[in-house]
């Protein structure tokens, strides 16, 4: 999945505009406590911080991530099946 997202640019620019529209709402994919929650999303040096890492993650993403994701899929290729190739 993460592959064909890296692949659309369309869809990478989606989601990170829907990203950095509600930052709240992505921080809370990872903090499930809602005190925890709100201190963090308070706290403008974290929230600098997450911005510039959530955010950053969608630059040049097909860049970042085909190249290691054909890397492991060779990998796990070449363990079951000798000099498999995995175009992407």
């Amino acid at each position: 999945m993460i592959i064909f997202l890296a692949k659309c640019p369309p869809l990478v620019t989606m989601m990170k505009k829907m990203t950095e529209a509600n930052l709240k709402r992505a921080l809370s994919r990872s903090i499930s406590d809602p005190d925890i929650l709100e201190r963090t999303f308070r706290d403008t040096e974290v929230m600098d911080l997450y911005n510039e890492l959530t955010i950053g993650m969608f630059n040049r993403m097909a860049e970042r991530i085909i190249p290691k994701a054909k890397s492991v899929l060779n990998a796990l290729i070449g363990l079951t099946v000798t000099g498999g190739q995995v175009r992407l």
